[in-house]
């Protein structure tokens, strides 16, 4: 069982995508001790001429998938996409691991805003 004040969100400051990875880069989290759920707002999209294949860092510390295996840019919704991660961290052993994926708010605002009789 997760207790919710064991929860935290956190953003993403920048990303970068070489030939071998794609990083996202954060302020300090990984230097809190922490054992739970973050929510992390990928403000910077992945990009475009990332490959689905590439494996995602958060920092130093590699994203596994929902199945424990490596995370890549297809888990997050592929290249050019910003979103929200729910992630499992435990800051002890270093395991960062994937639990959901969330559409944007940045997309969920523009499509609002389109939509009549939207504020």
């Amino acid at each position: 069982m997760f207790i919710l004040d064991r929860t935290i969100g956190i953003e993403s400051r920048g990303v970068t995508a070489t030939a071998t990875n794609v990083t996202y880069t954060f302020d300090a989290f990984r230097n809190a001790a922490f054992t739970g759920l973050l929510l992390v707002d990928l403000q910077q999209p992945i990009p475009a001429a990332a490959a689905d294949t590439l494996p995602v860092l958060f920092g130093s510390v590699q994203l596994l998938n929902s199945s424990g295996g490596q995370a890549t840019v297809a888990d997050l919704g592929g290249a050019d996409t910003a979103s929200l991660v729910l992630v499992y961290f435990n800051s002890r052993t270093g395991r960062l691991q994937l639990v959901g994926t969330y559409e944007a708010p940045a997309a969920a605002a523009a499509a609002a805003s389109e939509a009549p009789g939207s504020f």
